[in-house]
């Protein structure tokens, strides 16, 4: 048996609606909202939050929800689209359905880890690691994720330039 497949994660771009003169409405949340296989542990984490930041937009609008719940979508889509980002590059091999992929993604996250321990904060923690943290929101461990990116990228290139230099200086030294 190969194991099931899960599509990849998701979410439903428009989540709220205002009904029957403002009086009711219909608001998504957890996996109504959000969607991404099970295995990846955020799922009830970010349902949760869905319940805290909905409870924050009726109470700041007065239970109006004309106003609340518009309020409600707009200040939670930047962590949502930040949360099913970071479950596409943080989780991208499920249950070892790509032996090799799974290796090479496992091998990744120990050396960014190691790399993490010893940078001084240069380089930041998988995002694995960085979604358990409660102090960060979904869409600042996403930025965490893009500058490690760039620092990768800015570091293959000095390393480039580096191995470029001492090859050609070594060809002159060997030449003379």
């Amino acid at each position: 048996s190969e194991g099931a497949r899960f599509p990849p994660p998701q979410y439903s771009e428009r989540f709220v609606d205002v009904l029957q003169g403002n009086e009711c409405g219909v608001v998504l949340v957890g996996d109504a909202l959000h969607a991404f296989p099970p295995d990846l542990g955020q799922g009830v984490n970010a349902g949760l939050e869905d319940i805290m930041k909905l409870r924050e937009s009726l109470r700041r609008h007065g239970h109006d929800l004309a106003n609340a719940l518009p309020d409600f979508e707009r200040n939670r889509r930047p962590d949502v689209k930040s949360l099913v980002r970071l479950m596409q590059v943080s989780h991208p091999l499920q249950y070892k359905q790509y032996k090799y992929l799974a290796l090479l993604f496992q091998l990744k996250f120990i050396a960014q880890f190691l790399i993490s321990k010893v940078s001084f904060g240069l380089i930041y923690r998988p995002p694995f690691l960085e979604v358990m943290n409660a102090e960060f929101t979904y869409s600042e461990i996403l930025r965490r994720v893009e500058r490690n990116c760039k620092r990768y990228q800015l570091g293959g290139y000095a390393l480039g330039a580096a191995s470029g230099l001492f090859f050609a200086l070594r060809g002159r030294w060997l030449a003379s």
